[in-house]
């Protein structure tokens, strides 16, 4: 019986690792969750090229663009989204502040087409008390922006209806675009 089990479960954690192995960007319908999307060796690249040299200070310093939206998605992965048939939605909460989150939708071709960082404004007076969603595209892009917006009601409802959230956590206060694009 232990063998079975020994045996069992190596056969399990091989047809993961097996799994995230093969998500990459040009192969993206492999990809299961943000985790895998985030590790996958070509990602970040395009996260950059998608981002351009914009800095932002939304989780406290200032930091790259395509770096925040990279740590928004660092921690606990949601499961893969289509929120259109050819296109992934991928999604994380921030490591060690869940309450930040991050997604990225991705089309079936391996384009970036959004990414979204659910994030308090923080200044010197303190940080706001509800959240701000920030919206980044590389050029307009209506059905993207979207996407990421009905995203981001997703995750504010998910807070109100566990309880444990106070009320500016379980609303978007601002929703803004960022156009990364010339």
């Amino acid at each position: 019986m232990r063998r079975f089990v020994l045996v069992f479960g190596l056969l399990a954690a091989a047809s993961t690792a097996q799994a995230a192995g093969d998500c990459r960007l040009s192969s993206v319908s492999n990809c299961q969750d943000g985790n895998q999307l985030v590790w996958a060796k070509d990602f970040e690249p395009a996260l950059q090229a998608f981002a351009g040299k914009k800095k932002v200070t939304w989780l406290g310093r200032a930091k790259p663009l395509w770096d925040v939206v990279g740590e928004a998605m660092s921690g606990v992965p949601d499961t893969r989204a289509e929120p259109a048939p050819g296109v992934y939605r991928f999604s994380a909460s921030r490591h060690q502040s869940a309450i930040e989150r991050g997604a990225v939708v991705v089309d079936e071709s391996g384009k970036i087409r959004a990414a979204g960082v659910l994030h308090f404004n923080c200044g010197k007076k303190g940080c706001e008390k509800s959240y701000t969603l920030s919206v980044i595209l590389k050029q307009k892009d209506d059905a993207a922006a979207g996407w990421i917006e009905a995203w981001g009601r997703e995750q504010v409802a998910a807070n109100a209806a566990s309880g444990g959230y106070s009320a500016g956590e379980t609303a978007i206060g601002h929703t803004e675009i960022v156009i990364t694009g010339k």
